[in-house]
């Protein structure tokens, strides 16, 4: 976590698709000569979940709720290292950036073998056993 690039050098490096509304303006970071070194966990809900659920379930888990920068980092850093077809989606559950409409949105990173990509996961509906999520693991 932290380092020299913003969102936009980020995206720029990834060589799979991201949606549009990943930006430097959307999701900020300031670039930083300090960096660390989080623990992403990712953990496997038994069954569907909404945003409420899926936060409930990192807090048992005692795992934090990721920011948008872990999900920019884990893309930037594990794309290609993490896929499945099976469990394809890996939600990140930050606080929600509001979209056009209103919609409550969060990062989602599709690690899908063929078709990887970054993409924004609606908060307001139900995720079905696809998805998985990632908390932050302190030391």
């Amino acid at each position: 976590m932290g380092g020299p690039e913003n969102t936009s050098q980020i995206t720029a490096s990834f060589d799979f698709p991201f949606n549009d509304y990943i930006t430097q303006a959307n999701f900020p970071l300031t670039p930083g000569e300090v960096s660390r070194v989080d623990e992403i966990a990712v953990i496997e809900p038994k069954s569907s979940f909404d945003e409420k659920e899926g936060l409930r379930l990192l807090s048992e888990a005692h795992l934090e709720r990721p920011t948008y920068e872990h999900a920019l980092r884990f893309a930037q850093q594990h794309a290609r290292a993490s896929v499945s077809d099976e469990k394809c989606f890996i939600l990140f559950l930050h606080e929600a950036w509001q979209g056009p409409g209103g919609h409550p949105r969060a990062l989602c990173f599709d690690r899908s073998v063929e078709f990887p990509a970054l993409s924004m996961a609606f908060l307001d509906v139900t995720f079905d056993d696809r998805f998985v999520l990632a908390g932050i693991r302190r030391a």
